[in-house]
């Protein structure tokens, strides 16, 4: 069982989100990217009903997805062939990362610009038999000394704004700030 996370609004605008043909779009993509990465895996691929999902600062599409794996697997397997979904890393995938790859450096616990630090790493665990439970570390950060850096995105597709990308990255740091600042 996984889901599709993706199209993002504050809280409070949930239709909003629900009725916008673009955050639609960009939801439909993961889901369908999600389905197809799982497919080889599997006798039965079961996409849900998409729903709201609200957190404390943000609220979000959510698709539960079901799949009946055709033969024990490894959840590493699992993660690799899930891993980026174009949520976080585009499409086509391999050109979405190589392009990726090219401008934004991960570089740990530094202020480089364009480093991705820890955004949107697979995180979880898993036993001796390879059952395990993964999520995607969607909004992370580093605290060392007396510096934090903060990671946070956004979906971008066709008949995205930049600005209200911006102002909703922006907006999904939110909890982390709060956090720092002790109001979590």
């Amino acid at each position: 069982r996984t889901e599709a996370l993706a199209g993002s609004a504050a809280v409070g605008e949930g239709e909003s989100l629900r009725a916008s043909a673009k955050d639609r779009h960009e939801h439909d993509v993961v889901v369908q990217a999600i389905a197809d990465a799982l497919a080889p895996f599997a006798t039965r691929v079961t996409p849900g009903a998409p729903v709201l999902r609200e957190l404390p600062n943000v609220v979000h599409l959510s698709t539960p997805i079901e799949a009946t794996l055709a033969r024990p697997t490894h959840v590493l397997e699992l993660v690799r062939a899930l891993h980026p979904t174009p949520a976080v890393g585009g499409v086509p995938r391999d050109a979405a990362r190589r392009w990726i790859t090219e401008r934004e450096p991960v570089l740990f616990g530094t202020d480089a610009p364009g480093a991705r630090g820890w955004y949107a790493a697979p995180f979880g665990a898993f036993d001796a038999s390879g059952d395990g439970r993964f999520v995607v570390a969607l909004r992370s950060g580093v605290l060392r000394d007396d510096r934090a850096w903060a990671f946070a995105g956004c979906g971008v597709v066709a008949g995205s704004d930049p600005r209200a990308e911006h102002a909703e990255a922006t907006m999904k740091l939110g909890a982390f700030l709060s956090a720092l600042e002790g109001r979590a």
